[in-house]
């Protein structure tokens, strides 16, 4: 597959080959947009976490924090994440995500993971943050289904719409990504066909130290990923499927994206992904939230 990029006023078209992929990791290139990937929709749900000077705790209505260790996750993450507001908490007009190096449940490591209550199927979903950066750092904003009917993890999907992986060889990157799939039975054994489209959809972040909003327009047809109102990657609808196991049912296109979604915002330390080399001498930090959008 090729595609069409504008880069300093000059159209390329490219090969999606692993020297492209690397050097996307290395750059902040995006497609040209004429309108905002909202344009035409109306915003049916968002929290612009207001809020005074004074901490104050996210609506119970609308988000649960998530109380678990992070090696549950199945990531074998180094964290515990709790609900108390040393590690979520809205002030300013913000949602505060914190990674505290602390001894906690015989963890050494505190932060946040929070869900929305309620998720949607198709619109428009932006978030704007301020992401932090250190080596070991694994922040997300991210959405799974509130209730799967295909089965576990990848079988019932996934939209990344912002992963940020600091680890000691690179760092730090962000990606966007889905993950589709699963497993099947065949021959009697377990076989595993776990889906990641676009592969290696990551790009460098540099010395971005400031807000940015990161978004994905989610259809039938397709499912396209935003960064500051510019269209990143677009993975066709054709594309996907899913595997229940063990049920060993294929469901086709457009399952798994078909149900309803929910935001989770949350914020890792080390992990599979960004290595097991923590910089301890960033912590406490902090992935800060503006708002999050819903627009269909």
């Amino acid at each position: 597959m090729k595609v069409l990029f504008l880069v300093f006023g000059t159209l390329l078209l490219v090969s999606q080959s692993n020297i492209f992929q690397q050097w996307m990791r290395n750059q902040t290139v995006f497609l040209s947009q004429d309108e905002s990937p909202s344009s035409g929709k109306t915003l049916v749900w968002s929290d612009e976490f207001d809020s005074g000077v004074t901490k104050t705790n996210p609506n119970p209505n609308d988000w649960e924090r998530q109380i678990m260790a992070g090696s549950q996750s199945g990531n074998n993450e180094w964290e515990y994440y709790t609900d108390r507001m040393d590690n979520s908490w809205l002030e300013n007009g913000n949602l505060v995500i914190e990674a505290k190096k602390e001894a906690y449940k015989g963890y050494n490591y505190t932060s946040a993971k929070l869900a929305t209550n309620v998720g949607w199927t198709y619109g428009y979903f932006e978030a704007r943050a301020k992401v932090p950066k250190g080596e070991g750092f694994w922040p997300a904003i991210w959405m799974l289904p509130v209730a799967s009917r295909y089965g576990p993890w990848p079988g019932e999907g996934e939209i990344d719409i912002m992963e940020s992986v600091n680890s000691e060889s690179t760092f730090p990157y962000a990606c966007q990504t889905i993950h589709y799939g699963g497993y099947l039975m065949e021959g009697g054994s377990k076989k595993e066909d776990s889906q990641q489209a676009p592969k290696n959809n990551c790009f460098s972040m540099g010395d971005w130290d400031d807000y940015h909003t990161w978004g994905v327009d989610w259809s039938p047809e397709a499912i396209t990923f935003y960064v500051d109102g510019k269209q990143t990657v677009s993975v066709p609808g054709t594309s996907w499927y899913s595997w229940d196991y063990p049920k060993n049912v294929h469901y086709p296109a457009p399952a798994p994206f078909d149900e309803q979604f929910h935001w989770i915002l949350n914020f890792a330390i080390a992990g599979n992904w960004p290595g097991f080399k923590v910089d301890d001498s960033k912590l406490p930090a902090q992935l800060i939230i503006d708002y999050v959008r819903v627009y269909q």
